[in-house]
Protein backbone atom coordinates (compact mmCIF):
# COMPACT_ATOMS: atom_id res chain seq x y z
CA UNK A 1 0.00 0.00 0.00
CA UNK A 2 1.37 3.51 -1.10
CA UNK A 3 1.86 6.23 1.85
CA UNK A 4 -0.91 8.74 1.10
CA UNK A 5 -0.25 11.81 2.04
CA UNK A 6 -1.70 13.51 5.57
CA UNK A 7 -3.41 17.58 5.62
CA UNK A 8 -4.46 18.60 8.46
CA UNK A 9 -4.92 21.99 7.78
CA UNK A 10 -8.40 22.17 6.12
CA UNK A 11 -11.04 21.27 8.79
CA UNK A 12 -12.22 23.92 10.50
CA UNK A 13 -13.75 21.63 13.29
CA UNK A 14 -10.34 20.05 13.98
CA UNK A 15 -8.64 23.55 14.04
CA UNK A 16 -10.92 24.54 16.56
CA UNK A 17 -11.01 21.03 18.67
CA UNK A 18 -7.21 20.93 18.62
CA UNK A 19 -7.16 24.94 19.94
CA UNK A 20 -9.64 24.16 22.90
CA UNK A 21 -7.86 20.85 24.04
CA UNK A 22 -4.62 22.65 23.56
CA UNK A 23 -5.10 24.77 27.22
CA UNK A 24 -5.46 21.26 29.07
CA UNK A 25 -3.36 19.23 27.00
CA UNK A 26 0.20 21.41 25.86
CA UNK A 27 1.00 18.68 24.01
CA UNK A 28 -1.64 17.85 22.24
CA UNK A 29 -0.39 18.68 19.12
CA UNK A 30 2.89 16.77 19.12
CA UNK A 31 0.90 13.92 20.40
CA UNK A 32 -1.15 14.52 17.13
CA UNK A 33 2.07 14.65 14.13
CA UNK A 34 3.39 11.37 15.99
CA UNK A 35 0.35 9.38 15.24
CA UNK A 36 -0.41 11.05 11.91
CA UNK A 37 3.29 10.20 10.50
CA UNK A 38 2.30 6.45 11.40
CA UNK A 39 -0.99 6.78 10.19
CA UNK A 40 0.30 7.93 6.58
CA UNK A 41 2.16 4.69 6.21
CA UNK A 42 -0.93 2.85 5.94
CA UNK A 43 -4.31 4.39 6.98
CA UNK A 44 -6.57 1.43 6.73
CA UNK A 45 -4.81 -0.76 10.17
CA UNK A 46 -2.35 2.06 11.72
CA UNK A 47 -3.23 2.97 15.24
CA UNK A 48 -5.87 0.19 15.87
CA UNK A 49 -8.19 1.91 13.32
CA UNK A 50 -11.41 1.39 12.92
CA UNK A 51 -13.46 2.16 9.56
CA UNK A 52 -16.24 4.03 10.78
CA UNK A 53 -19.64 2.40 9.31
CA UNK A 54 -21.74 4.05 7.57
CA UNK A 55 -18.95 6.24 5.46
CA UNK A 56 -17.74 3.36 2.46
CA UNK A 57 -14.55 3.13 3.85
CA UNK A 58 -13.97 6.92 4.26
CA UNK A 59 -13.74 7.72 8.00
CA UNK A 60 -11.41 6.36 10.22
CA UNK A 61 -10.91 6.02 13.68
CA UNK A 62 -7.74 6.13 15.45
CA UNK A 63 -6.31 5.74 18.81
CA UNK A 64 -3.99 8.00 20.22
CA UNK A 65 -1.26 8.63 22.92
CA UNK A 66 -1.76 11.68 25.62
CA UNK A 67 1.39 12.55 26.52
CA UNK A 68 0.02 15.01 29.19
CA UNK A 69 -2.04 12.67 31.08
CA UNK A 70 0.67 9.63 30.73
CA UNK A 71 -1.58 7.52 28.81
CA UNK A 72 -1.25 5.67 26.38
CA UNK A 73 -3.04 5.30 23.05
CA UNK A 74 -6.10 3.26 24.39
CA UNK A 75 -6.91 5.78 27.22
CA UNK A 76 -5.48 8.91 25.15
CA UNK A 77 -7.35 10.64 22.67
CA UNK A 78 -9.51 9.09 19.69
CA UNK A 79 -9.00 10.92 16.23
CA UNK A 80 -11.60 10.69 13.05
CA UNK A 81 -10.15 11.34 9.78
CA UNK A 82 -11.70 11.21 6.23
CA UNK A 83 -9.86 9.75 3.33
CA UNK A 84 -9.95 11.52 0.33
CA UNK A 85 -9.36 8.94 -1.99
CA UNK A 86 -9.02 10.97 -5.45
CA UNK A 87 -6.31 12.82 -4.01
CA UNK A 88 -5.03 9.74 -1.53
CA UNK A 89 -4.95 12.50 0.96
CA UNK A 90 -6.36 11.74 5.08
CA UNK A 91 -7.81 14.67 6.44
CA UNK A 92 -8.24 14.81 10.45
CA UNK A 93 -11.69 16.29 11.45
CA UNK A 94 -12.50 15.61 14.85
CA UNK A 95 -10.55 15.24 17.98
CA UNK A 96 -11.80 14.10 21.69
CA UNK A 97 -9.86 12.88 24.63
CA UNK A 98 -11.51 9.35 25.64
CA UNK A 99 -11.65 10.59 29.31
CA UNK A 100 -13.96 13.03 28.15
CA UNK A 101 -16.19 11.29 25.46
CA UNK A 102 -16.39 7.48 24.81
CA UNK A 103 -17.47 7.72 21.13
CA UNK A 104 -18.99 10.70 18.93
CA UNK A 105 -22.34 10.20 16.90
CA UNK A 106 -23.15 9.70 13.18
CA UNK A 107 -24.30 13.30 13.29
CA UNK A 108 -20.81 14.65 14.28
CA UNK A 109 -18.85 12.74 12.28
CA UNK A 110 -21.16 13.25 8.76
CA UNK A 111 -21.34 16.96 9.91
CA UNK A 112 -17.63 17.75 9.71
CA UNK A 113 -17.01 15.79 6.82
CA UNK A 114 -19.30 17.43 5.09
CA UNK A 115 -18.02 20.99 6.28
CA UNK A 116 -14.23 19.48 4.59
CA UNK A 117 -15.70 18.26 1.66
CA UNK A 118 -17.17 22.18 0.71
CA UNK A 119 -13.48 23.53 1.11
CA UNK A 120 -12.72 20.81 -0.82
CA UNK A 121 -14.39 20.85 -3.42
CA UNK A 122 -16.91 23.86 -3.27
CA UNK A 123 -18.35 23.91 -6.76
CA UNK A 124 -19.50 20.35 -6.01
CA UNK A 125 -23.27 19.56 -5.71
CA UNK A 126 -24.53 19.38 -2.44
Amino acid sequence: MPLCLVNKKHSPTFDSLIEHYKRKFPKIEEDVDEALEAISKDYRTARHSNSIPRFNNTAYKYRVKCSDMRRGAQGGYRLIAYYHQQTNTLFPVLIFPKTELEDTDFESISSAIKELQAILEPDAPK
